[in-house]
């Protein structure tokens, strides 16, 4: 009996890893600009280089003022836009996009 518990909670164990490691997450310590993709998504970028692609669940306006809450951000986390919170929805790295 012992055995097969021990069997079926590795198998949880290797069903449920792959959903763990598939939240994205991107540290982003600063940015300087950004450009819109649509009114729901945003490519933030240092300089020239882009460094993240973020979906948020809330409209977002070229005139925008966009602030970070952390510097990593992940799936579902909260991000200032024009001072009210929004929720970001999905977090993509630049080798993504």
């Amino acid at each position: 009996m012992r055995k097969r518990f021990l069997i079926v909670l590795c198998l949880l164990f290797i069903l449920i890893l792959p959903v763990t490691v598939s939240a994205d997450c991107m540290g982003v310590s600063f940015f300087d600009n950004f450009i819109l993709r649509g009114s729901n998504t945003v490519v933030l970028y240092s300089g020239t280089a882009p460094l993240v692609k973020i979906d948020v669940d809330c409209t977002v306006q070229p005139t925008s003022n966009i602030r970070l809450l952390r510097n990593y951000l992940c799936d579902g986390d909260d991000i200032l836009i024009d001072d009210s919170t929004c929720k970001i929805i999905t977090v993509k790295s630049p080798s993504e996009y």
